[in-house]
């Protein structure tokens, strides 16, 4: 009986210890998935619908490949955007995105990330509307003036419902910040990441230059969106072409914001010296509750023996 009770004895205690440590390794987590607003293959039901976005234009959905928002044809537009607006002011969504065509010299339009309070509909901006309230993130695969950088590009704008993303001058005249990076017609997947804190920054980060490698593009600090927003892409093509497809989204709530007060790389090995004491101390007092309970078990026994 007493050989019962110091078993169970041990056993809450190293159900317990594994419990609280599972609950903080838990709580070093710091985002949290958003199925209603990622997309996979084969992104469409049986009923050839999806149940988070809808879709438009000249888009077209392979269940196999990924959802193609132009063809390689001259005056395509099309687009795909959340049936809901974002459910938090604090996230992340990283996408694979393919653009190719048949051109060598000439090629274009580019595509556009969208986080606004608009309803789908197509215009001139890579497909979608002017004068948007919200973010637009620009892949600009093609010049329509004298610029000082090459392309493609990458940019930003934070749109107030009011002000006009100009065509002819590639916007940059709204510009929040942008880079060039060649994303066309890459052997390997290329990807984008895009992470926002309200009111502290806002933060893009490509896979262009190799497999794997997340390259920095920008971060605007001081970011407000509008509250509600929804998720979108499109794209269209003018005199020239290219296709614009989508591979894949997957979205998340992020919960822990990033410290700015300290550079990344001073603050990572402070705080993992202080999980590894965590992790010590507890490993010596589940140590020595084992010893004491073996004490108690043997002396137990040493008792039974002489009755």
């Amino acid at each position: 009986m007493v050989r019962l009770t110091l078993l169970s004895c041990f056993a809450a205690v190293a159900t317990t210890w594994l419990t609280t440590s599972a609950e903080e390794a838990k709580d070093e987590g710091n985002k949290v998935y958003l199925s209603s607003h990622s997309l996979h293959m084969p992104y469409i039901d049986e009923e050839m619908r999806s149940n988070y976005f809808e879709f438009g234009g000249d888009t077209v959905i392979n269940t196999y490949k990924g959802i193609r928002l132009t063809p390689d044809i001259p005056s395509r537009a099309g687009w795909l955007w959340s049936k809901h607006a974002l459910p938090t002011n604090s996230w992340e969504i990283e996408f694979e995105f393919k653009i190719s065509g048949a051109g060598t010299n000439l090629f274009g339009d580019g595509f556009a990330f969208w986080a606004t309070t608009n309803d789908p509909a197509p215009g001139p901006v890579f497909g979608s509307v002017n004068e948007f309230e919200g973010l637009g993130i620009f892949f600009d695969t093609y010049a329509n003036s004298k610029a000082s950088h090459n392309f493609p590009y990458v940019m930003a704008m934070i749109g107030d419902g009011k002000t006009s993303y100009e065509n002819d001058k590639d916007g940059s005249n709204t510009e929040a910040a942008g880079c060039e990076a060649e994303i066309r017609d890459r052997s390997f997947p290329t990807k984008a990441l895009v992470t926002y804190f309200r009111d502290e920054f806002l933060e893009v980060k490509l896979q262009w230059e190799a497999e794997n490698k997340w390259t920095p593009c920008f971060t605007v600090d001081k970011v407000r969106l509008p509250s509600l927003v929804f998720l979108g892409f499109s794209a269209h093509t003018g005199e020239i072409s290219d296709s614009h497809e989508i591979i894949s989204i997957t979205s998340h709530s992020v919960k822990k914001q990033r410290k700015t007060s300290q550079p990344m790389y001073t603050a990572k090995p402070a705080q993992r010296k202080q999980e590894s004491s965590g992790w010590l101390w507890k490993l010596l007092a589940l140590g020595g509750v084992g010893g004491v309970i073996y004490y108690l078990y043997k002396n137990n026994n040493q008792n039974s023996k002489r009755f």
